[in-house]
């Protein structure tokens, strides 16, 4: 939302000569870590999430745990009421590779905020936005 937000806010903006040429950053606010973000998305599915754990180089993605389970995506869809297909068409190779970056990517939102873009948006809530439309979609339960 935020990033539409912003693409409407830039086309408005009363000196696109200057705007037209240049490149900005949209995030949802100051930077975060997962660490403060995952206790909201867990809460949101009635999960308890916990950190990794110590052995964590050993352990499953979440990917290689869904994909070991494809001969029951079938079932798993008809029974919770998602499209068919959708776990089949999810990409989570690359849900893996967001999660597991092993660096921080902070992003300079200073030419945005420049040009008076100045609107934030809690990251947890982003998140809920976003997993809501997929639930509408039927993508997830």
């Amino acid at each position: 939302d935020l990033l539409a937000r912003f693409h409407i806010f830039a086309s408005l903006h009363k000196r696109q000569d200057e705007i037209s040429r240049r490149a900005f950053n949209v995030a949802d606010g100051p930077s975060v870590t997962w660490r403060e973000i995952w206790p909201g998305v867990c809460e949101y599915f009635g999960l308890n999430g916990v950190g990794p754990s110590s052995s964590a180089q050993n352990q499953a993605t979440g990917a290689q745990w869904v994909q070991s389970h494809q001969s029951d995506w079938a079932s798993y869809e008809q029974q919770h009421g998602l499209r068919p297909g959708a776990l089949a068409a999810t990409d989570f190779e690359f849900m893996t590779a967001i999660l597991t970056i092993p660096f921080r990517r902070d992003y300079d939102l200073g030419a945005a905020r420049e040009i008076g873009f100045e609107e934030t948006l809690d990251h947890v809530v982003a998140y809920t936005v976003a997993f809501d439309r997929m639930r509408e979609a039927r993508i997830i339960a």
